[in-house]
């Protein structure tokens, strides 16, 4: 359990307490003016040592893919991620492994957000308002339409993985019409 506590007017201590017999105490000083200058607790970096507006993602094979700071306010798992690190709108120098996502799922992901690269999030309202509406970009139909049924499961199992809640939706709806298409040819 840490507690944080001001010791002097220059400097912060916190203690951190184990749970053994005998407390351990470790201190930490560092410069209140720091932290209420920069507007930073001393575990974020310093506006020198970030890195530019991309984030580096590696997936489970070793590929590596770089995603532009705005294109992850559509991927809901990394942005939380990020901002509970203390990234808020800038980027991490080194990747993020994505070991549950192979390198064609999250190619499939780049695409997409490249496609949609200047719609702005939708809202859950918005989302909820035409969630029984099936029509799908062209954009989007050809993108999936060129997918292998593995690959597209793939993909699905992705998106859900990084809370990606307009691709999921674009997926359903996806998978929903050409199903629909599909039984409708069949009758």
């Amino acid at each position: 359990m840490a507690r944080v506590f001001m010791v002097r007017r220059q400097t912060r201590t916190i203690n951190l307490f184990s749970r053994f017999k005998e407390p351990e105490r470790v201190e930490l000083s560092v410069p209140l003016e720091f932290a209420i200058d920069k507007g930073q607790w001393p575990h974020s970096r310093s506006p020198s040592t970030m890195a530019s507006q991309t984030v580096k993602l590696t997936s489970s094979d070793g590929q590596e893919f770089e995603f532009k700071r705005t294109e992850i306010k559509k991927i809901d798992m990394l942005e939380t991620m990020l901002n509970h690190l203390g990234f808020g709108e800038d980027a991490p120098e080194e990747p993020i492994p994505m070991q549950s996502i192979d390198g064609d799922a999250l190619r499939v992901i780049a695409q997409w957000l490249l496609l949609h690269e200047e719609d702005k999030p939708h809202t859950w309202e918005h989302r909820h308002f035409h969630r029984f509406d099936l029509n799908v970009s062209k954009e989007d139909m050809e993108l999936l339409d060129s997918l292998t049924q593995s690959l597209l499961a793939a993909v699905i199992k992705a998106a859900y993985y990084l809370d990606m809640s307009e691709f999921i939706d674009t997926l359903v709806k996806y998978v929903a019409k050409t199903r629909w298409d599909e039984m409708s040819q069949v009758v």
